[in-house]
């Protein structure tokens, strides 16, 4: 074996994975991005879960997405939250005065057998609560985050208007 035999043997031995690292260094920084819109990726039945399943709430409302607020996307996220709870204790208390201090879902629960709320904003509450235990467990990317808190003031506008107008009758 020639020096020149010797040198193409290394070259043909070293071609495919020379080739593949080159390819995972390319595509690191695009397939990095792409991954952090991804909460929660199963291989068999392949699953999406935190921004995909608000970006589909925040899709069925038809609207604009938010402007960009300062903070955490976890902390966007609870702030977001408590503004739902605020808003449910603060019907429980204009309806029944003992139902402010009870648990969340109890409060959606009586608010709703009392006509208070509708089974669609039922419904939307479980999905955002689901939501945010999600993403307590997972990080959830900023814009996600931005359109949970914009599904949760929507949910909580509606519970204040609604509670309004159960106490005007």
């Amino acid at each position: 074996m020639n020096w020149f035999e010797f040198v193409s043997a290394i070259i043909q031995s070293l071609a495919w994975p020379v080739t593949l690292i080159m390819f995972v260094l390319l595509l690191k920084e695009p397939l990095s991005e792409r991954m952090k819109e991804l909460i929660k990726l199963k291989y068999k039945d392949f699953e999406l879960e935190f921004d995909q399943r608000i970006q589909a709430l925040a899709s069925a409302r038809k609207k604009t997405p938010a402007v960009k607020a300062a903070g955490t996307a976890g902390a966007v996220i609870e702030n977001a939250w408590f503004e739902v709870e605020e808003a449910l204790r603060q019907a429980a208390k204009r309806l029944d005065a003992r139902g402010e201090h009870q648990e969340v879902q109890l409060l959606i629960q009586m608010l709703h057998e009392q006509g208070a709320l509708t089974k669609e904003t039922v419904f939307m509450l479980s999905e955002l609560s689901n939501l945010k235990r999600h993403a307590v467990l997972n990080e959830a990317s900023f814009e996600g985050a931005l359109a949970y808190k914009k599904l949760c003031r929507e949910e909580a506008e509606k519970i204040r208007s609604m509670a309004e107008k159960q106490t005007a009758f």
